[in-house]
């Protein structure tokens, strides 16, 4: 039996006109940098700076590490506080197909009040980026829950090919 030579110049076809999709090309670290103003709304209200850094850990994953400093009332007055985080969040919309893209992730946070022992707890989050392409900085709006409750906005800068 002879093949049909038509089936198979579609097949020749298709095959040569396949491209990669977006979310089958290597993935690079890519680092990214950011600036963080938050607050700590309980056990007590502080504003907070900071900067931060992420990874990709795959198209849907990130790796991040920020520091944050800022100031706490204590017991009628106020005190400095730092704050080590790292966690791994998980973005629901990596490739900025929709105007906001939502993201968890969870990790472990470090707090220091002046004159107070250091304090670790674990640290579970939820965010909502705006649209990855808009601009150089994209803003992000955070809720962390981890030794307290704290809201953040978050500029990070921009990349080239994905949130």
């Amino acid at each position: 039996m002879r093949a049909p030579s038509g089936w198979i110049a579609i097949a020749l076809l298709v095959t040569a006109s396949a491209q990669t999709l977006q979310a089958q090309r290597p993935v690079h670290a890519d680092p990214r940098a950011e600036f963080r103003v938050g607050a700590s709304l309980t056990p007590r209200l502080g504003p907070q700076l900071g900067i931060g850094m992420d990874l990709r850990a795959g198209w849907y994953a990130r790796l991040h590490l920020a520091a944050d400093a800022g100031a706490v009332q204590a017991q009628g007055r106020w005190s400095g506080r730092q704050q080590l985080s790292a966690t791994a969040r998980f973005l629901l919309d990596p490739f900025g197909e929709r105007p906001l893209g939502l993201y968890g992730g969870a990790g472990l946070v470090l707090h220091r009040t002046v004159h107070a022992e250091p304090t670790g707890a674990l640290l579970l989050l939820i965010g909502v980026e705006g649209s990855a392409f808009a601009r150089p900085l994209v803003p992000a709006f955070e809720i962390e829950l981890g030794d307290g409750i704290r809201a953040t906005l978050v500029w990070r800068a921009r990349r080239a090919d994905s949130r």
